[in-house]
C-alpha cells in the first residue's frame, strides 16, 4: 500500500481527485484490508481489471468501484503475423507462474508430457522470469530436449513478437496472468493454473465462458479441458470473439465515464459535457489513447493511458 501513499495524501490533504486504474484487489491480513479500504475509499474512482477483485472490493465496502477489463485485452486489436518456424505440425504454449514455488514441478512436467502424447502437439515453453526456468528444466528432463521448443526474452525481445506465437498455438497452459490475456486476445483458448493471487479466477466471467483454475497435477481435469477445446474449435472461437467484443464495449464505456469525470473536474462541476464530443477528435476535452509498451521482460502487455487534454480547451477552462 506504500505505493498509494502520495495519492492518498493528495486526496485527503489537498482534496485532489484521484483515479486508480487497472487494479487488482488482493489482501492477506485483516490489518491490510482495513488500510486498503481506507486508502481506496479516499479516491474518486477505482477501476478493477477482473471480476474477482471487483467482487472482493465491493464485498469489503469500497465506494466508487467499477469494472474495466484489463487493458492488456487491447491485444485483441493487433493482427497476428506468422507463427514460429519448425512447428507446422502443431504446438501448444506452456507458461510458468508467479506462484511456481507452490507447484510440484515433476507433476506439472508429467501433465505436459501427457498433453503432448494425447494431442500429438509439441510443447513450446515461454518464459522471461528466472523462476520459470526451473519449470522448463523439469519439462526438458521429462520429455527430452529434442521434444520441446523454448522461447525466452533473449529470443523474442518484444511483446509484439510473442503475439503471433500465442495466436497460432492450439491452446496455452499456465499461471501467467498477462500471457493468458494475450493468448485469449488472440482467440487462443487457455488452461489456467494457479497464480500468486485470485486474478486468474476472474478471467472467465469477463469472457462469458468457463475458465477454471486447475491444480498443476490435475492431469485428468486439464486433459478434459484441452480435448474440449480441440474437439469444439469453431464454438470456442465463437465464444472468444463474443467475449472479446463485450470486453471492448466495457472498455469504451469506461473511457466515456472517465472522460466525463475529468471534464466535470476541469470545469468545476459547473457544466455537463457534450458526450458526442468527449471521445472524438478534433474536440476531445479528454481523449484516452491507450498504447502498448514492448518490454518483453515480463511477457505481458504494458499499458499506458495518456489523457490528452486539448490545449485550447484546457486553457479556456483554467482561466474561468
Amino acid at each position: 500500500m506504500r505505493v498509494f501513499a502520495l495519492a492518498f495524501l493528495a486526496a485527503k490533504l489537498w482534496g485532489k481527485p484521484v483515479i486508480s486504474l487497472n487494479q487488482s484487489f488482493v489482501v492477506n491480513h485483516a490489518a491490510d484490508l482495513a488500510v486498503a479500504v481506507n486508502v481506496f475509499n479516499a479516491f474518486s474512482l477505482n477501476s478493477f481489471r477482473e471480476k474477482k477483485s471487483w467482487a472482493v472490493a465491493n464485498e469489503n465496502g469500497l465506494h466508487s468501484s467499477v469494472l474495466c477489463p484489463d487493458f492488456a485485452f487491447l491485444d485483441a486489436t493487433e493482427k497476428a503475423g506468422k507463427g514460429p518456424a519448425g512447428l507446422e505440425g502443431g504446438y501448444f504454449c506452456v507458461t510458468g507462474s508467479a506462484a511456481l514455488e507452490n507447484y510440484a514441478l515433476n507433476d506439472y512436467a508429467k501433465t505436459i508430457e501427457v498433453l503432448s502424447k494425447k494431442t500429438g502437439l509439441q510443447p513450446l515453453c515461454l518464459y522471461s522470469r528466472k523462476s520459470d526456468r526451473k519449470l522448463v528444466e523439469a519439462i526438458c528432463e521429462k520429455l527430452g530436449t529434442g521434444n520441446l521448443t523454448v522461447i525466452s526474452q533473449k529470443d523474442y525481445k518484444s511483446h509484439a513478437e510473442i503475439l503471433p506465437v500465442l495466436a497460432h498455438a492450439a491452446f496455452t497452459i499456465g499461471g501467467r496472468y498477462h500471457t493468458s490475456i494475450s493468448a485469449l486476445s488472440m482467440k487462443t483458448p487457455v488452461v489456467l493454473s494457479a497464480g500468486n493471487s485470485h486474478k486468474n479466477e476472474g478471467l472467465g466471467d469477463m469472457l462469458g465462458m468457463s475458465l477454471p483454475v486447475f491444480r498443476s497435477d490435475d492431469v485428468d481435469g486439464i486433459l478434459q479441458q484441452v480435448m474440449s477445446y480441440l474437439e469444439n474449435k469453431a464454438k470456442v472461437t465463437e465464444m472468444l470473439e463474443a467475449g472479446l467484443q463485450d470486453i471492448q464495449t466495457q472498455q469504451k464505456e469506461f473511457a466515456l465515464q472517465l472522460s466525463r469525470m475529468l471534464f466535470k473536474t476541469l470545469a468545476g462541476n459547473q457544466e455537463e459535457p457534450d458526450e458526442r464530443n468527449l471521445l472524438q477528435a478534433p474536440f476531445p476535452v479528454v481523449r484516452s489513447q491507450i498504447s502498448k509498451g514492448s518490454r518483453h521482460s515480463n511477457i505481458r502487455s504494458q499499458i499506458d493511458i495518456n489523457a490528452n487534454l486539448a490545449r485550447y480547451e484546457w486553457n479556456e477552462l483554467s482561466n474561468r
